[in-house]
């Protein structure tokens, strides 16, 4: 979409949710990875165009080879390493280029995210969890940060706003092909 931006014009992603989906731990056990793995074979069996997954580093590595080997492009995205990812996704909610569905968790945290002073990461505030704003940003932040993306748009490499290109140049995270 096309954001009027004081006298000048940026092409950027409209990114569309089909669907927030928090995974909670049952009481007193752990996530089954096997189960979420199931889930996204079951999605993409099912017709949902699914080409990247994208984790945290926690204990992901066996993980990301096995949705490789089930053909999946699979990758580290942090969200914490930078405020980059937050910085593009404000950015992208304010221009109202972001469509989720509802979801009230998601909406608490989003709105209750603090920019920590002395670090200046984001996080949560004491007894709050950030966890599927984590997974807003990573969506938003991995699609606008892949060239695949804005080529298949039909949009020049060289016509990426210096507001992204800045971004990608700051951060660990750049305009790339990884997942």
């Amino acid at each position: 979409v096309t954001i009027d931006r004081d006298e000048n014009a940026e092409i950027l992603p409209k990114i569309v949710f089909d669907f927030l989906l928090e995974v909670k731990p049952p009481k007193n056990g752990e996530i089954r990875y096997e189960d979420l793995r199931v889930l996204l074979y079951n999605l993409r069996d099912l017709g949902v165009n699914i080409k990247w997954v994208s984790m945290d580093s926690f204990q992901s590595a066996d993980m990301i080879q096995i949705l490789q080997r089930r053909g999946f492009l699979a990758g580290i995205q942090s969200i914490d390493t930078t405020t980059n990812p937050y910085d593009i996704t404000k950015a992208a909610l304010y221009d109202g280029r972001v469509l989720l569905p509802i979801h009230d968790k998601a909406q608490k945290e989003l709105i209750s995210l603090e920019r920590d002073p002395a670090t200046a990461k984001i996080d949560h505030p004491p007894k709050g969890s950030k966890d599927v704003a984590d997974a807003i940003a990573g969506v938003v932040y991995g699609l606008t940060m892949r060239r695949e993306i804005w080529v298949a748009h039909g949009i020049a490499l060289t016509e990426i706003p210096d507001s992204i290109m800045m971004k990608a140049k700051s951060g660990k995270n750049s305009v790339d092909n990884k997942a």
